[in-house]
């Protein structure tokens, strides 16, 4: 309501109040019951007006959020404190730290139906592992020639035999692992090239599930851990196939079924806390 328009009214008002019960309207008495009325009445309309006015200016608007212009929209720091309610600072220092996965990639509303991403389906490990080959002396009765282990330091390791190291069998591997296990968070492995080329099947999958990795430096086994693994496998390997009189030409058999009872085992691993690392 304009301020004019509440002039207007108020002045109608005090014309149409009617005669107070005064016998002299002239009096000061009677020009004030006349006029006490309509000017609480205008006080009121003001006051009115001026809480409307300031209700809306801070009220922030409301943003349409089924409605897109921008394909790939960037979170900002300003917008995610203004959701969450939080400092700006903090709101800085969430992003920073998360992925962000999942994040909206179409323009709002949809007019046409998406295939889902199965990327964000596959089971996710938490921790740093590791993987590296291992080679027996022979070669097994399927035509195994060398076998890759994947490792974690809680005592874990799975086992996987193929006929080569080479890009293709070794990247096979991973995706194996991954669909038995999960996408670790984190991957360590050697600089051997079936494994750091940029086009081969083991990078592809690295990049495909969002795996971050770390390739140890030459001549540096130390800094894989599953140097250890297959150390400790090597050692339960020759004593169960002596004290058994297992033929060498077995070997692939044998060296899984020593990684899957030895998930089932208590490991004496201090990362393991007791328990056994397949149910950790």
């Amino acid at each position: 309501m304009h301020k004019t328009n509440v002039v207007r009214e108020a002045f109608s008002l005090m014309t149409d109040s009617g005669k107070c019960a005064y016998e002299n309207p002239g009096t000061d008495e009677a020009i004030i019951c006349e006029m006490e009325r309509p000017i609480v009445q205008l006080k009121e309309m003001f006051m009115s007006e001026i809480n409307m006015r300031e209700h809306h200016r801070n009220t922030p608007g409301i943003d349409r959020t089924f409605v897109s212009r921008e394909r790939h929209r960037q979170l900002s720091a300003e917008s995610l404190a203004e959701v969450w309610l939080i400092g700006p600072n903090k709101a800085r220092a969430t992003l920073s730290v998360t992925t962000q996965n999942s994040v909206r990639s179409a323009i709002l509303p949809l007019s046409r139906r998406y295939r889902a991403d199965r990327m964000y389906n596959t089971k996710r490990l938490r921790g740093k592992f590791a993987t590296d080959t291992f080679y027996p002396t022979a070669k097994s009765l399927y035509g195994n020639k060398c076998c890759q282990i994947y490792s974690y330091k809680n005592g874990f390791a799975a086992c996987y035999p193929i006929a080569s190291a080479d890009s293709n069998n070794i990247g096979e591997t991973l995706d194996n692992f991954i669909h038995d296990f999960g996408a670790p968070e984190h991957l360590t492995f050697d600089g051997h090239m079936s494994q750091v080329g940029r086009k081969t099947r083991f990078r592809k999958s690295l990049r495909k599930h969002n795996i971050d990795f770390h390739i140890s430096g030459p001549r540096r086994p130390n800094e894989n851990p599953s140097e250890g693994a297959i150390r400790e496998l090597k050692r339960r390997f020759y004593r169960v196939m002596f004290k058994n009189r297992i033929p060498m030409c077995l070997w692939d058999f044998l060296v899984v079924w020593l990684c899957e009872t030895a998930n089932l085992t208590v490991s004496s691993s201090k990362y393991a806390n007791g328990r056994t690392p397949r149910y950790q």
